[in-house]
């Protein structure tokens, strides 16, 4: 079983989490494999960040190697307010009106040298804010 654990850092800038399973440190392998296999493990993760009492952070984790797979994974979830943006709903209205209300919408970028693969959700959830219009 998968558990997370997290303090407070001295500065109080950010918080240092670790994660647990079976109740002993998770290593770097455990977590990666975690990832990779573990649609649990992915919803406690993504949870976890989701849950972050900061508006804005960085989520920052040491090096991992092949010599430090063994090692107690961990992470620190920094205060990043500055980086904090606030989506213009209309941006892409042209593009997603008319879309389906499920799946993906994919159009190009404005500089036309990439592809935007965008969920539909969040066209819904921008929708509802008043920016988009069907």
């Amino acid at each position: 079983m998968w558990t997370t654990r997290s303090v407070r850092l001295e500065d109080e800038r950010g918080l240092r989490c670790g994660l647990d399973l079976d109740s002993q440190p998770a290593t770097c392998k455990n977590v990666l494999r975690g990832w990779q296999s573990e649609a649990a493990f992915r919803v406690l993760f993504n949870a976890l960040l989701a849950e972050s009492p900061y508006s804005a952070f960085r989520w920052e984790t040491p090096p991992v190697t092949m010599p430090t797979l063994s090692q107690p994974f961990e992470f620190v979830l920094l205060d990043s307010p500055g980086i904090a943006r606030h989506p213009d709903p209309a941006a892409f209205a042209e593009q997603f009106a008319g879309a389906p209300e499920t799946g993906i919408v994919v159009f190009p970028n404005l500089g036309g040298d990439a592809i935007m693969v965008v969920p539909r959700s969040r066209a819904v959830r921008l929708r509802a804010l008043g920016g988009i219009r069907p």
